[in-house]
């Protein structure tokens, strides 16, 4: 997105003096500065440089030719370590509480985020990526389960799908757009975020969580902040006896690990959806954004569109799961995954009868099964996973789900320049996980509409204790 490859000549207007190489293969690298291209030409072969609006982080650090691969590594490396992150942020919210060490994960993260900005080396910037997705990732995982667990049904949905990435590519999109460098763009990033990541003080702990690790005290000071004038207007006092009242499984204050998600066969089958969906919505989402019509159309343009899209998606989708109570989640994943497979059916068409005459058709089926996979698949899938494992689980399965989704990007993006040049792998490989998904979750996937859909809130008001 920050950097621009075409092979038109045309596109933008060439720097003074400008040096191209013959070769079969001629590539057009787009620049900000003069004095970057100059020396880029003195290195490289095979290259002509032309202008560029924005100077991105690779023309700075001159990430091209013999260090081209390197920018792979950039971007792998916050994957890898969101995919650390979200593991570990798994056990400590299910062992130690879905706030635990919240505060300190979201201040570490504005810090190293603001130490990245002054950066002298690609490689300290590698460091602050891999800790920076690091603290993502246990910060998200928190609370993607945190907000599952104290929503109310009919809004758990629309609590979830804020979660989800389209509203924020909005608003990189438009702060990308109006700064004119890498820097400038991760310090109005960071200010945005000081405002956002904060708000989580208002929030209290899962007492749902705390109910199930025996904390009936803490549990009745959180359902009593829920029932206040602040949030639900009820001005109840919930007391531990009704807490007590309510509780019917053992309490467990043991470290819980990964392996405690293959302890029952159903465990074992929802973990077996679970990896299932995640490289299928991952492998999905990555494939939207591979074809090379979208360099012609315009990456910026691409993502801006790609980004309504999906936010129209979900307000459609939260209104339907507002006004039609008869139509399951289940439901909706098959609808999601058979929307996608028929987009990759007409896409795989379209290349096989080899016209550009298709391009426009291409890129409005990869919006259409990018904005569905990023929009409705996903905020089902999310809940779907969190209605399906317990308590004392749940932030472990969310962990994995983003672990596995993080372990697939990584996995593509290293395989993707030896695929890209064979477009049909790519799409005939999509639309085999999509079925293999679709099959799964017809036969596996549990209904999760109804589920988690006990308040506690609601059940403390019925228990008249003295």
């Amino acid at each position: 997105m920050s950097f621009r490859l075409s092979q038109s000549m045309d596109e933008t207007r060439n720097i003074p003096n400008e040096v191209g190489l013959k070769s079969l293969k001629p590539r057009k690298i787009t620049l900000y500065r003069k004095q970057s291209a100059e020396e880029l030409l003195n290195k490289c072969s095979n290259i002509t440089v032309a202008n560029g609006d924005f100077e991105s982080l690779f023309d700075h650090f001159m990430l091209f030719c013999e260090k081209e691969d390197i920018r792979q590594f950039v971007f792998v490396s916050y994957v890898m370590g969101h995919f650390f992150g979200s593991l570990i942020g798994g056990h400590l919210s299910d062992s130690f509480g879905r706030l635990s060490a919240s505060f300190v994960c979201l201040s570490m993260t504005l810090i190293v985020s603001i130490l990245s900005v002054a950066c002298t080396s690609w490689k300290l910037l590698l460091a602050f990526q891999i800790l920076i997705g690091f603290l993502i990732g246990k910060i998200e995982t928190s609370i993607i389960t945190l907000m599952s667990e104290i929503t109310d049904k009919q809004y758990r949905l629309l609590t979830l799908s804020f979660t989800t990435s389209p509203s924020t590519l909005l608003i990189t999109f438009l702060i990308f757009y109006l700064t004119k460098n890498w820097r400038l763009f991760l310090i109005f990033v960071n200010l945005i975020s000081i405002s956002l990541l904060y708000t989580h003080l208002l929030l209290q702990e899962s007492p749902r969580w705390l109910i199930s690790k025996g904390y009936y005290y803490r549990a009745a000071q959180a359902l009593s902040e829920i029932a206040s004038d602040l949030w639900n207007r009820a001005s109840i006092e919930i007391n531990v006896k009704q807490i007590q009242s309510i509780q019917s499984g053992a309490t467990d204050k043991e470290f819980l690990t990964i392996l405690n998600l293959f302890r029952s066969s159903t465990l074992r089958k929802n973990l077996f959806f679970l990896i299932v969906s995640a490289v299928a919505q991952n492998l999905i989402s990555l494939t939207t954004f591979s074809d090379k019509n979208i360099k012609t159309f315009g990456i910026l343009l691409y993502v801006f569109i790609y980004s309504l899209f999906t936010v129209l998606i979900i307000v459609i989708a939260v209104i339907l799961d507002f006004k039609i109570a008869c139509i399951g989640y289940k439901c909706l994943t098959l609808v999601s995954l058979f929307v996608n497979t028929v987009c990759i059916i007409i896409i795989l068409a379209a290349i096989c009868l080899s016209s550009n005459d298709f391009a426009l058709l291409i890129l409005f089926c990869l919006l259409i099964s990018g904005a569905v996979n990023d929009g409705l698949y996903t905020i089902t899938l999310l809940h779907t996973i969190t209605a399906s494992f317990l308590t004392e689980n749940r932030a472990l399965a969310v962990g994995l789900f983003l672990a596995t989704k993080d372990f697939t990007t990584a996995f593509s993006t290293s395989v993707y320049y030896f695929v890209i040049k064979w477009p049909l792998i790519v799409y005939i490989t999509s639309l085999t996980v999509l079925i293999f998904t679709s099959v799964v979750s017809f036969m596996v996937q549990p209904e999760s509409k109804y589920a988690l859909t006990k308040m506690l809130l609601d059940d403390c008001k019925v228990v008249d204790v003295e």
